[in-house]
């Protein structure tokens, strides 16, 4: 009689090549929206429903970027941020005498600009306000007469000071910018707990915001032990910094370059690229590719790359640019660094995945992303299929004829991936002779299959024939 189901996912260190997916993930990140449980966002709702749902938040962001990357169902769990955003100092463009400053606290990252359009003081003066860095503009609006104005669902708060004869100035421009909120990794582990526990089907969680190698690490570790006691495996996309503004190219690089080289999991992908982005709603923002590369993935079958040059890519007119400048120059170091990059090629338009690495070693059955998802299917799905038939009875006089079908039930996964195309084949197999005797209550299985394979490098011999015509 089986009375539990234990699952080990067994790496070789071999390597390995490469369905359709769930298109279904699970995304962390802030918001002033509360809820217990996860949120669901569909690819039928606009941006304006998602922030609806979610706020100006950057858990709004991060379904409005895989929504453009082609996700169709997100489930979204808010955390409330720990680390308040940040203003910077405001700055004038113009001859105004009157000021404004600001006040509250962010619930985004925000560039504001503020363009007066009539001369005046406070209830006299009128101007547009933009989120966005002059991106997209609200309607024009009178100086409220008290000198204090909200931007709605920001938690930006503005103040406006104008004494008798000090007036704001048409055509000057006031600009300050806001950074985003940020969730404590303690509360980022909680809530992939909860993840975790949540019974809706989906492949990985995506951590939204900057976090750190120390996040990772911990990730790691919780989707380990969640895989073994669970048997449900997940990894985990999570997001590198950008440069700051003291750091070029090569002083970056060099500042990040052993972080995602020291996790070592098949459980984390990390995000490095950064990019100025025109988001779905329009808006032009530095954004980092997670949320795209997660839509990406959301829309293919487990064993398609994402690096597939034919399928995947984003035009120069959705990238501005990547971010910093020059980075491209460091590609062979980032990709032996195990992050996920955006590349250019030459003769072609537009950006694609160089490898979308995890942070498992190059030779690991599991270095990419498309690897664990063939193995966390077919895991995922066998595991469910034996769940049925723990405490099952059996004959203990004739124990072959009595596990045949418990052994074909087990391998229908296999059969639907090779039906999939998902992999080449596969085969589970019950191994009788480990039992010790009918009595014994621990049925080992295997479980085998063969990837698809993958062209990851191309290699072209150019030769000139001379032929002596006779």
């Amino acid at each position: 009689m089986l009375s539990s189901v234990e699952l080990n996912i067994n790496d070789s260190m071999a390597g390995a090549g490469g369905g359709t997916g769930t298109g279904a993930f699970c995304v962390i990140g802030v918001s002033s929206t509360e809820s217990s449980s996860p949120i669901a966002i569909r690819s039928s709702m606009d941006t304006n429903q998602i922030r609806e749902t979610l706020g100006k938040s950057p858990l709004a962001d991060a379904c409005i970027d895989a929504l453009d990357g082609g996700a169709s169902l997100i489930y979204c769990l808010p955390v409330k941020a720990t680390t308040q955003g940040k203003f910077s100092e405001v700055e004038v463009e113009g001859t105004s005498d009157a000021t404004i400053s600001v006040s509250g606290e962010p619930t985004n990252e925000f560039a504001v600009k503020i363009r007066i359009e009539s001369t005046g003081a406070v209830n006299e003066a009128t101007c547009s306000i933009s989120e966005d860095g002059g991106a997209t503009w609200g309607d024009e609006m009178t100086i409220p007469l008290s000198g204090e104005y909200e931007l709605p669902n920001t938690g930006v708060k503005l103040k406006f000071a104008s004494e008798a004869s000090a007036k704001f100035q048409e055509g000057d421009v006031f600009s300050f910018t806001a950074t985003a909120p940020a969730a404590s990794n303690e509360d980022i582990i909680a809530a992939a707990k909860k993840l975790l526990n949540y019974t809706g089907a989906y492949e990985w969680i995506y951590v939204k915001g900057v976090t750190t190698a120390a996040l990772w690490s911990s990730l790691a570790t919780v989707a380990m032990q969640w895989e073994k006691e669970s048997g449900r495996p997940v990894f985990f996309i999570v997001e590198q910094r950008n440069a700051t503004a003291e750091e070029d190219a090569a002083a970056y690089v060099e500042a990040i370059e052993k972080d995602a080289k020291g996790v070592k999991s098949r459980h984390v992908v990390v995000v490095r690229t950064w990019m100025r982005y025109v988001r779905l709603d329009g808006k032009e923002q530095d954004i980092n590719f997670a949320g795209v590369f997660c839509g990406w993935l959301a829309r293919t079958k487990e064993s398609t790359s994402t690096a597939f040059v034919q399928e995947f890519s984003l035009p120069e007119g959705k990238v501005v640019k990547l971010l910093p400048e020059g980075i491209e120059d460091y590609m062979e170091v980032l990709e032996a660094a195990r992050y996920v990059e955006l590349r250019t090629y030459n003769g072609l338009e537009g950006y694609y995945v160089a490898s979308a690495n995890t942070t498992a070693p190059e030779s690991s059955d599991f270095s990419k992303v498309e690897d664990i998802r063939v193995a966390y299917r077919i895991a995922r799905e066998t595991y469910k299929r034996a769940l049925l038939h723990q405490s099952e009875d059996f004959d203990q006089t004739d124990i072959e004829t009595a596990l045949i079908q418990v052994e074909a039930d087990l391998n229908v996964p296999q059969d639907e991936a090779t039906a999939d195309k998902i992999i080449s084949n596969g085969k589970t197999r019950i191994l009788i002779e480990e039992m010790n005797s009918g009595r014994d209550k621990t049925l080992p299985v295997r479980i085998e299959y063969v990837p698809r394979g993958y062209l990851r490098k191309i290699i072209l011999n150019m030769y000139v024939v001379n032929v002596l015509s006779e």
